[in-house]
């Protein structure tokens, strides 16, 4: 419950939460969320909007939710901007708009998702823990290398994520924005996302081999 609503509350607090505390990588891997300010399509005679809060909830650099921010335009500032009153947003899942939410509320299905993903997570955790204690101690065993590489992998991904990390968007990756920020956010948390949880499970998994062998040697002492 804490992890979901730290995952919540400190991507929607504000830029200085996401520039102090990241995507937040350990609590809800592998998603994370993502607080920016962008500008959205409008229509005519408008072209687009002034910057306006957005949210989206990321899989590595992938965006599987979108909070969508729409309303009403209220004021024109020339040049084809226009300001948006923003009374609620979209929920778009993987491109596809599945309902709206008023915008006093975009915390409750974000806060929702988090709980999912991490009770997920936690009955994976039970069952991986259900491995036979004799397997885990033996020498070279699959229940050993198996997460260490899979670690690995993560922490290499994420590294070569972050090469790409100041890859220039020419054009938006969805209908309803008209631009982005100059470098690709989703690029920089995901590598983040990854380094980070790459490096905690190897950590982890090395922590729990040593954890294991102790205990093993103290049983098997004459």
């Amino acid at each position: 419950m804490i992890f979901s609503l730290l995952s919540t509350v400190l991507g929607l607090s504000s830029i200085f939460s996401i520039w102090l505390f990241g995507p937040l990588p350990i609590l809800s891997f592998p998603f994370y969320e993502v607080w920016a300010e962008r500008r959205l399509e409008l229509p005519q005679p408008f072209e687009y909007s002034y910057e306006v809060d957005c949210y989206d909830i990321c899989l590595a650099t992938a965006p599987v939710f979108l909070f969508v921010p729409q309303g009403p335009v209220i004021a024109g500032l020339g040049h084809e901007e226009g300001v948006v009153q923003v009374v609620s947003y979209r929920i778009v899942l993987l491109d596809m708009e599945i309902g709206a939410i008023p915008s006093a509320f975009v915390f409750f299905p974000i806060f929702l998702f988090f709980i999912a993903v991490n009770t997920l997570g936690a009955l994976l955790g039970f069952l991986i823990s259900k491995i036979r204690f004799i397997q885990k101690s033996r020498p070279g065993s699959m229940a050993f290398w198996t997460p260490v590489v899979l670690g690995i992998i993560i922490l290499a991904y994420g590294i070569w994520l972050y090469t790409k990390g100041t890859t220039v968007l020419t054009s938006p990756w969805s209908r309803y924005y008209h631009s982005y920020s100059r470098y690709s956010i989703h690029y920089l948390g995901g590598a983040l996302a990854c380094v980070v949880f790459g490096i905690s499970w190897v950590i982890m998994t090395l922590l729990d081999r040593v954890r294991v062998l102790r205990v093993s040697n103290f049983f098997t002492r004459p």
